[in-house]
């Protein structure tokens, strides 16, 4: 009777073991792309990028970019960006729901390719 009473405490403890750990992780994906630089406004700090498949998006650069006025419509520019979700699992009452975001910015590298490689421009 008695290793089937030790099993059975072991199991309880091994289950009130996971108990305790809530379910957590973190994905990540990180994007990279080459576009070329179709027309800039400097004053507003819009630049506007065209993707291999000709689409054209209209971004603000930041202050955190310094050397703005040194990219000029034509040039060819690596963009990267990372994506991220993670979560983490707690008792009823104990976590606030909601959504945050955070966002950063690296200094930006002129690409070595010549733009010509974006759709024939």
């Amino acid at each position: 009777m008695r290793p089937h009473i030790f099993a059975v405490v072991m199991t309880l403890a091994l289950l009130g073991g996971c108990a305790t750990q809530k379910p957590a992780g973190r994905m990540e994906n990180v994007t990279e792309a080459r576009l070329l630089v179709t027309a800039i406004d400097v004053p507003q700090r819009r630049i506007t990028l065209k993707d291999q498949d000709r689409k054209e998006t209209i971004v603000t650069a930041g202050e955190q970019v310094k050397n703005l006025e040194q990219v000029s419509v034509g040039d060819e520019v690596v963009v990267s960006y990372t994506e991220a979700l993670a979560w983490q699992v707690k008792p009823a009452g104990q976590g606030a729901p909601g959504v945050s975001a955070d966002e950063g910015v690296t200094s930006p590298s002129r690409a070595k390719n010549p733009p010509d490689r974006l759709g024939g421009q």
